[in-house]
C-alpha cells in the first residue's frame, strides 16, 4: 500500500500509554501512506466518574488537528457522549463528516478518494458520505459485552457495519466464527507483539521492583474490573504471602467501578501505574512469571490480549486463566482456574518453562507473530479488496 489516504475511527485516544492494535497498524501504514487518526468518541453510559474525562475531551477537541508524524494527522472530536439513541447517532455522524472534512483541508486533493477504517461501529453512518473507496471494519474486542455499552442497538450498528465492509479482518477465532455470518469477506488475524521492543535484554532490574520479594508475578496492560477477575487475584495473593504481585498500567480505563482496595491494602501487591512503552521490556524482562488473570466472560471469551505475545516475546513464563483465544498455544503457557491451581502452576513455570529450551521455542512463535510480518498480511489483504472493486 503506497500513497492512499485512510481515515481511521479508532477505539482509542492517540496518546494513551497502553498501544492498542489501532496505534500499532496507523504508524505502519503512515510511513507510506496519509492517515488521519479520529480517536474513540466513546461507546458507554458516562457516570459522575467521567466528568474529568468529558471535560479533558473537549478541551482537546477546540484544539487543531495535530501532526504527530509527517503523514499522520490526530484529531479529537467533538460529540455528543450518548450511545443510544438512532436521533443522537445521526447527529453525531453529522459533526464526525464536518469535522472530518475540515481536518483534511488541503491534505486530499480532488479526484482522491479514502479508505475508511473502523474499529467501533458507531461512526457507521460515514459510509458512502466521504467518497470512499474501501471500508474496513477492524473487529479486535466483542465491544457489545463492554460495561455500560447499549448491547442491543450497538449490535445492530455492527451488523449492518459488517453487511458494508469490503473487509473485515478479526482478532480472535469466536469473533471470526460470530461475525463471519454477516461478511463475505472475513479474515482471522491474531494480535501480535512489538517483537522487537520485547527481545530486549535488560542488565538492570528496574527500580520499582528491586526491593520486592521473589518470585514476582507480573501483569502489563489495562486494570479494569471487566477484564481481571479482582477476587481471584485477591485469594492468590493472600495465599501466596511469600510472593510478589506486580501490576503495571492504567486503572479502570472502560470500567469506572474498578475496586482496586482490597489488593491495595495487601503487602505483597504492588501497583506502578503506567509504563512508558520504551520502559516496559525491562519490567516484564524482571518479571518470574507473567500472568493474565482475566475473569472468564462473554467480553474475555472473545478477546485475544496483545500483551500474550509481548509476554513470549520477552521468553518469560506465562500462566493464564483458561481464555479460549490461547487454546492454539498450548504448550507455550500454562492454565490455571483458581487459587488452588495458581501455585502449582507457577511452580511449573518456575521449575520447566525458564528452561532454555522452553524459552526459545516461545521466541520462535513470538517472532512469526511480529507487526512486521502481520502488516504484510493486511496489506494484502487491503489490496486484494481494492482489485476485487476494480480499484
Amino acid at each position: 500500500m503506497e500513497n492512499e489516504i485512510i481515515i481511521c475511527l479508532a477505539n482509542a485516544e492517540w496518546d494513551w500509554i497502553n498501544r492498542l492494535n489501532c496505534h500499532h497498524i496507523m504508524e505502519h501504514l503512515a510511513v507510506k501512506n496519509r492517515v488521519l487518526f479520529v480517536e474513540t468518541i466513546g461507546g458507554r453510559k458516562l457516570t459522575q466518574k467521567d466528568l474529568s474525562k468529558v471535560l479533558r475531551r473537549i478541551r482537546k477537541a477546540f484544539k487543531r488537528p495535530r501532526r504527530v508524524k509527517e503523514s499522520l494527522i490526530v484529531i479529537s472530536p467533538l460529540v455528543i457522549p450518548s450511545y443510544s439513541s438512532a436521533l443522537i447517532l445521526r447527529l453525531n455522524n453529522s459533526l464526525l463528516y464536518l469535522q472530518i472534512q475540515l481536518a483534511l483541508g488541503s491534505q486530499i486533493s480532488q479526484g482522491e478518494r479514502p479508505i475508511l477504517w473502523f474499529y467501533l461501529p458507531y461512526p457507521a453512518g460515514l459510509v458512502g458520505k466521504l467518497r470512499e473507496k474501501l471500508v474496513v471494519y477492524h473487529c479486535v474486542d466483542q465491544h457489545a459485552a463492554n460495561p455500560g455499552a447499549a448491547s442491543k442497538f450497538f449490535e445492530h450498528l455492527e451488523c449492518r457495519l459488517l453487511q458494508m465492509a469490503d473487509l473485515v479482518l478479526v482478532s480472535s477465532k469466536p469473533l471470526y466464527e460470530e461475525k463471519g455470518m454477516y461478511s463475505n469477506n472475513i479474515h482471522y488475524l491474531p494480535n501480535v507483539a512489538d517483537t522487537s521492543l520485547f527481545l530486549f535484554k535488560s542488565a538492570d532490574i528496574p527500580y520499582g521492583l528491586k526491593k520486592l520479594k521473589r518470585p514476582i508475578i507480573g501483569y502489563i496492560g489495562n486494570i479494569s474490573s471487566y477484564k481481571i477477575d479482582i477476587d481471584l487475584v485477591y485469594d492468590v495473593a493472600v495465599k501466596n504471602p511469600e510472593w510478589s504481585f506486580v501490576f503495571i498500567g492504567p486503572v479502570g480505563r472502560g470500567d469506572p467501578s474498578t475496586d482496586l482496595s482490597r489488593l491495595i491494602s495487601l503487602s505483597n501487591v504492588t501497583f506502578l501505574g503506567p509504563i512508558s512503552r520504551e520502559l516496559l521490556p525491562a519490567y516484564v524482562q524482571a518479571f518470574d512469571v507473567c500472568w493474565i488473570p482475566f475473569r472468564l466472560s462473554q467480553y474475555t471469551h472473545y478477546s485475544f490480549p496483545l500483551k500474550f505475545f509481548e509476554y513470549m516475546a520477552s521468553g518469560r513464563p506465562i500462566i493464564s486463566t483458561p481464555l479460549s483465544c490461547f487454546f492454539e498455544y498450548q504448550g507455550h503457557f500454562r492454565v490455571f482456574h483458581n487459587a488452588d491451581s495458581f501455585a502449582e502452576a507457577v511452580r511449573s513455570a518456575l521449575r520447566e518453562d525458564a528452561q532454555p529450551d522452553r524459552v526459545e521455542a516461545r521466541l520462535r512463535v513470538a517472532k512469526e507473530h511480529s507487526w512486521d510480518s502481520r502488516m504484510k498480511e493486511i496489506e494484502s489483504l487491503v489490496e486484494n479488496a481494492l482489485s476485487l472493486k476494480g480499484i
